[in-house]
């Protein structure tokens, strides 16, 4: 929903609590004009259904967008964590080889495009499936669970 109508419909249900107020409802119950006691209490339910649509087209115009980001974001954090963890693993073991293709800053995880992100996680999942049974690498992060939790098929 655009900005214009989220607005308006903030306007009408923030009208909507001033005159349902303790403050206020002593003015117009029992007032003339008489219906308004009646208009008001239908323009709740209208305000209340109105509201209930929107929702549901705000929610219906992600779609599959909106799960692709969610998996992107998933994919990035788990990659991030995995490869801080290889890099720390990787410094201390001496092997600058594979320490250099891990270590990565989040934003340039991020900056990453589609195939670009699929590639580099997978070769930071791959690094991290053959670092799991080295030597002082459970104690440094790097562990079989989260070398999984990077996996493509689960997050990608």
């Amino acid at each position: 929903m655009n900005l214009r109508l989220q607005n308006q419909l903030n306007m009408v249900g923030a009208c909507i609590t001033v005159a349902q107020s303790s403050d206020y409802k002593s003015v117009w119950n029992g007032n003339e004009p008489a219906d308004f006691g009646t208009d008001i209490g239908t323009l709740q339910t209208n305000y209340g259904a109105v509201t209930a649509k929107a929702a549901q087209a705000d929610a219906a115009t992600g779609g599959a967008a909106d799960a692709k980001a969610v998996a992107e974001t998933t994919l990035e954090d788990a990659a991030f964590v995995l490869a801080r963890a290889l890099a720390n693993h990787f410094k201390k073991s001496g092997d600058l080889d594979r320490h250099g293709k891990v270590d990565v800053s989040k934003s340039e995880i991020m900056k990453l495009r589609t195939q670009e992100l699929v590639n580099k996680t997978t070769a930071i999942r791959d690094l991290g499936t053959a670092a799991v049974a080295e030597t002082g690498a459970a104690g440094r992060g790097v562990t079989a669970a989260r070398a999984g939790r990077s996996s493509i098929a689960a997050r990608f």
